[in-house]
């Protein structure tokens, strides 16, 4: 029996998704009707996944039983259709995630998605660009801790980072909090926090979408402190990839585990994955990336001097108390990544999440040989770290916050590094040259 998408609704609202789609959703539409398509307060969620210059992949979630298809257009002219590749069933929770891919695209113009029924014609539309990765400059926003209990900073701080207008979006981790909220930490549970992580977020209700990349912490494998030995680790990562994406392109291609690299804007940009390979705390030599994922990243990165971000949900440097950091967890595997760093010819960055504040760090050249810098950007909704958060940092900021990277690599590797809070504050910017 086909069901149309106004019953699937219906039916939906008996599981997890129509109890959670009206009041915030509606809430942010009646404040910022320019950030929102017209009445979208019971639109699926829909985020832009792995995008290139000629194609781009979107994740639909939607209740199980709908019947919709997707049309991609530009000018009048439909695209060629786009292909279902990849399909997830949540049956308990009455919702599924569609991965599609659409090609035959091209960079610098807007293209409308569409999403639509035989009952209800056209229920959807959003706009979106692919990434025009030959730029030698670009913009990119990066967020971690993203916490949908809070439930008014989840509207208000995506409607800020939309206004910043980034090329794309990195998450560095704790994309879903599925262990809170989740009292007997069971793959059911897990399922269920990653569908209510997603109806509570406008970054996936907005008219126009941004091409999202993303990777783990803790949090989103579902135990505090999480590592390889965790029992759902594989339930974990099939989660993960059905909300994140996993269709390779020309520009990006999964690593190890959730791990991921792209290429554009005249830099490379790795996302490691800390968990699936980390060792349990006290392990004797214990590593967090693991042998094979840290031979993996020098066999990429060693093979031409573009600079590269080296990006992970946890800190690199620090010996902090109650934080994270693989200088302190970790030790021997940090000094065998800064002295690999070390031997290479393109210049490094570090990028981090998890621990609560944004700050930039400087690293000094003994490090590396050259100055450098870690870059931290959390949270933009969670928990707010009560402790010090300035000591040995150039700056830092405690507030809820993202932070947007301006970057530009025809005189060098300029990046020009900003902390936004809610409504758009500055909470500070510094500019930074990069060179070995």
């Amino acid at each position: 029996m086909s069901v149309s998408r106004r019953d699937a609704l219906k039916l939906a609202g008996a599981a997890a998704v129509g109890g959670l789609l009206a009041t915030d959703a509606r809430a942010a539409v009646d404040r910022d009707a320019a950030l929102y398509p017209g009445g979208t307060a019971d639109r699926w969620p829909i985020v832009q996944g792995p995008t290139d210059r000629t194609s781009a992949t979107f994740i639909v979630m939607a209740p199980t039983v709908a019947t919709f298809a997707m049309e991609v257009v530009a000018g009048g002219i439909a695209r060629p259709d786009p292909r279902l590749l990849n399909r997830l069933d949540l049956p308990a929770l009455g919702v599924s995630l569609f991965e599609l891919h659409v090609t035959g695209l091209a960079p610098g113009r807007d293209f409308e998605l569409t999403l639509r029924d035989d009952d209800v014609g056209t229920f959807d539309r959003r706009l979106f660009r692919t990434l025009d990765l030959d730029r030698p400059s670009g913009r990119f926003a990066v967020a971690s801790c993203m916490d949908e209990g809070y439930r008014r900073k989840a509207i208000t701080m995506w409607e800020t980072l939309a206004r910043e207008a980034p090329d794309f979006l990195i998450l560095l981790g704790d994309t879903c909090y599925a262990d809170r909220r989740n009292p007997r930490r069971d793959e059911a549970g897990m399922a269920r926090r990653y569908v209510h992580t997603r109806l509570g977020l406008a970054w996936f209700r907005m008219e126009r979408l941004v091409p999202t990349f993303a990777v783990w912490d803790d949090h989103d494998l579902g135990g505090d402190n999480g590592d390889r030995t965790f029992v759902h680790l594989p339930f974990a990562r099939r989660l993960f990839d059905a909300f994140w994406g996993t269709t390779g392109n020309s520009a990006w291609r999964r690593g190890l585990g959730v791990g991921s690299r792209l290429e554009g804007f005249g830099q490379r940009f790795y996302l490691m994955d800390d968990r699936s390979f980390r060792d349990p705390r006290g392990t004797q030599g214990g590593r967090q990336w693991g042998a094979e994922q840290m031979d993996w990243l020098f066999e990429e990165i060693g093979t031409d001097p573009t600079p590269a971000w080296i990006m992970s949900g946890g800190q690199y440097f620090g010996l902090q108390a109650l934080r994270e950091s693989m200088e302190d967890d970790q030790p021997a595997e940090l000094a065998d990544l800064l002295q690999r760093l070390s031997r290479i010819a393109a210049p490094a960055a570090f990028m981090s999440g998890d621990v609560h504040f944004s700050a930039i760090a400087a690293i000094g050249p003994e490090r590396l040989g050259y100055p450098t810098y870690e870059f931290t950007s959390s949270s933009i909704h969670s928990t707010v770290n009560p402790g010090p958060v300035g000591r040995g940092k150039v700056v830092a900021e405690r507030r809820h916050n993202f932070m947007t990277f301006d970057v530009d690599t025809r005189r060098g590797w300029q990046v020009g590094a900003r902390s936004i809070l809610e409504g758009g504050a500055v909470a500070f910017a510094r500019m930074a040259a990069i060179a070995r």
